[in-house]
């Protein structure tokens, strides 16, 4: 219903109350237009807006109530009204028409008694909902407006009153005339008006008196002059100890300066200023908020300055605690490396921070804050399972989001992001109103991952074609990799043979054999760690599945996770070595040398060889027989074999040899002395090694790579003994 009464005029502390209140509300919740209009019969005029909103756009000061569809109904209906697109409305040019206003959401504002004075009302220019926070904030600021309402209707009676006194005085003036020409019944009348005047002073004083509002009034010096029992009550000071007394002293050390400069207003026009300060009250800080307006006298200097604070000390702390939990938010987020992004589910609005824009290479400015900018960057093969992902997990269908994505890069390339999310639910319905969630980039993580699944899928490569027989445990001792060489020498199949314990027990089924075998290895395993070497290569005889006994050199090597095993067949060798022992010397060294050239040589020259060393070296018959046996070998490796030679070495060695047509090839030595025809010559047998010493390389080159990966994998990797698990080397990543 609408006021049909006068009413009174709003004071300047009031508008410059409601006006600090409407910017406070903007700044906090980034409001473009604040604004509070009066109804004027069929009109409505804007009595106080805040500082950010752009003037309003009008000949007039007045908006035609029936020109707006949504001004009338927030009047017709005497309640809340939200619009989020005010499209047609002459709401939507009014303020600032370059910039289209399309969001509204009012109430109704009431003079005491329940008569409606006007509206407040919220406007935005884009469509947008209003949080509850937001609404709670509003009806905070309309209570405050409507306590005023009160305040200003027993002002306004008793200034009626008061000028209806003016009347009276007046009239006494003309009762006194009376008086002298002896009316005087008239007394009576006069005492009874001058005790109604004081009354109505009285009031006024109560209603002073009992106002929440702190009041004072100070002259030029800011010393106090006039204390509401209000102010002296919060401060805990006693009226006559205040007055005429500076209020400096109870205003906090750190907020004088700025009270200072805001009262610097005073002294011109329009002689008003407000500001925030925090006073001394009995029960510690508190913030108030000030409207000051100074009162001038005819000379034109200031006669004294009324000032009205109000209590806003709950709201500061409701600031200060946002803004420290977004910087504390916003500090764990740049700690942690990640990029945020906050979606509205209410609205469609979304938020990407600065490092979200940086992990695709782009500035903070050069990507607007909308769904279609994650959409626009997503892989192609990406975009249905991430936006199924997020849907199942507003709709609760998956507890968790978390999902691994690509997106690219400003230069093309395609970064991996991981990314998290969590729902913020409405405590009254639990409705999902935001989902706000974290990037993280693992493109380097998963890169390291695919050169060591590269590196692993080289590794078994390298070991499945391998010459050698070669074995690969886990660190449970478990068979990973039984290459075919291995199968063909054993025969077991890693179905046969899962476990390496299984191994012991097939390959040495005789107890007292093998437990020799064991405790002889395990100290070597031993020793290599005590003095940081490896392990150092075993001759053993392990039997197959066929029942066969084979004599085999061990030789062992942890890497990573991986313990490998590999073993070089000794058999014919040792037979070879066996039959020259117990045969004439000549038969003996023929006799075993079907895969290894034989050469005898006399004082270094080659004096009889067998046909394997003509075909190792690429001679025909007879055309080795004569020459200088380190004419067979090549340069880089001749004076080892003229040593070995000379000091008569017995020992195996390996050097490198050459053939007829130049080309080398890797052997190994091995050479002896015998009697032969009556005198000492030197048997030396020759076998080439080329294949296992490509296969030690590519052995060597596969460690290498798996050290570099080990070294530089992010994942926690080590290297530990095999009989009790003790570490012997931890990588980079490696945590406890």
């Amino acid at each position: 219903m609408l006021s049909k009464l006068p009413s009174p005029e709003i004071p300047f502390y009031c508008l410059a109350n409601w006006q600090n209140s409407l910017d406070k509300f903007s700044n906090l919740f980034d409001i473009p237009v604040c604004i509070i209009l009066k109804v004027l019969d069929k009109d409505l005029e804007v009595v106080a807006k805040n500082k950010n909103a752009p003037d309003y756009n009008s000949k007039s000061d007045t908006i035609k109530i029936h020109n707006s569809g949504i001004l009338e109904q927030t009047i017709r209906l005497d309640d809340e009204v939200f619009v989020s697109d005010i499209e047609g409305d002459i709401l939507k040019d009014v303020f600032n028409p370059i910039r289209k206003l399309n969001s509204y959401l009012g109430y109704p504002l009431h003079w005491a008694g329940g008569k409606i004075f006007g509206i407040i009302c919220l406007l935005d220019y884009k469509s947008r909902n209003f949080s509850e926070l937001e609404k709670a904030f509003l009806k905070e600021i309309i209570t405050g407006i409507e306590k005023d309402f009160k305040i200003l209707r027993q002002n306004d009676i008793i200034k009626k009153e008061v000028e209806k006194n003016k009347d009276v005085e007046h009239e006494l003036k003309t009762l006194n005339e009376a008086l002298n020409t002896g009316l005087q019944e008239k007394h009576t009348e006069i005492d009874t008006m001058r005790k109604d005047f004081r009354e109505m002073e009285e009031n006024y004083q109560l209603i002073v008196e009992n106002s929440n509002a702190l009041i004072v009034k100070f002259d030029k010096d800011y010393k106090l002059t006039y204390i509401s029992p209000q102010y002296a009550h919060v401060l805990g000071i006693n009226t006559k100890e205040l007055m005429e007394q500076s209020f400096f002293p109870y205003i906090h050390p750190d907020d004088i300066e700025n009270v200072k400069r805001s009262l610097e207003n005073l002294k011109k026009p329009p002689y008003v200023c407000s500001h925030e300060e925090r006073l001394q009250t009995k029960t510690g800080w508190k913030w108030f908020s000030w409207s000051n307006k100074s009162v001038i006298a005819k000379n034109g200097e200031i006669e004294e300055v009324v000032a009205v604070g109000r209590d806003i000390h709950i709201q500061k702390q409701s600031e200060f605690a946002l803004k420290e939990s977004e910087e504390r938010y916003a500090l764990a987020l740049k700690g942690a490396n990640d990029g945020l992004w906050d979606q509205n589910l209410k609205t469609g609005e979304i938020y990407y921070s600065e490092r979200w824009k940086s992990m695709l290479g782009y500035k903070d400015n050069e990507l607007e804050n909308n769904v279609g900018t994650f959409q626009s960057f997503l892989h192609p093969e990406d975009k249905e399972r991430v936006w199924s992902h997020k849907s199942d997990y507003i709709i609760g269908k998956i507890p968790r989001y978390e999902v691994e994505f690509r997106v690219q890069h400003k230069d093309g390339h395609w970064v991996n992001i991981y990314s998290r999310g969590f729902k913020v639910m409405d405590p009254d319905n639990g409705e999902v109103l935001r989902i706000v969630g974290t990037h993280l980039d693992v493109t380097n993580l998963r890169k390291t991952e695919q050169a060591l699944k590269e590196s692993e899928d080289e590794f078994r490569r390298i070991i499945e074609l391998n010459s050698i027989p070669m074995a690969v445990t886990d660190s449970n001792q478990d068979m990973v990799i039984l290459n075919k060489s291995f199968i063909k020498v054993f025969g077991y199949t890693i179905d046969e043979i899962p476990t390496a314990e299984l191994w012991w027990q097939n390959a040495y089924p005789d107890p007292d054999y093998r437990k020799k075998v064991q405790t002889e290895w395990n100290a070597a395993a031993e020793e290599a760690m005590r003095t940081n070497s490896e392990i150092k290569s075993q001759i053993w005889e392990p039997t197959t599945k066929d029942g066969t006994k084979k004599v085999v050199e061990f030789s062992f090597v942890s890497i990573g996770k991986h313990n490998i095993l590999a073993m070089v067949d000794l058999t014919d060798l040792k037979k070879a070595e066996q039959a020259l022992i117990e045969s004439e010397e000549k038969n003996q060294a023929f006799s075993e040398a079907s895969d290894e050239a034989l050469i005898f040589s006399d004082k270094g020259f080659c004096i009889e060889c067998n046909l394997a060393a003509n075909k190792m070296f690429g001679y025909n018959e007879d055309e080795l027989i004569g020459i200088f046996e380190t004419d067979v070998i090549a340069d880089e490796s001749k004076e080892l074999v003229r040593q070995n030679m000379m000091s008569g070495y017995e020992e195996p060695y390996e050097a490198i040899a050459v053939k007829k047509d130049g080309k080398k090839f890797w052997a190994e030595f091995h050479g002896k002395m015998f009697n032969y025809k009556g005198k000492k010559v030197r048997v030396t047998a020759i076998r080439n090694i080329s294949k296992r010493k490509k296969a030690e390389e590519a052995l060597i080159f596969s460690e290498e790579k798996f050290r570099a990966a080990f070294k530089t994998s992010p994942d926690s990797v080590n290297i530990n003994r095999l009989h009790d698990g003790l570490y012997i080397e931890i990588n980079d990543g490696f945590t406890w």
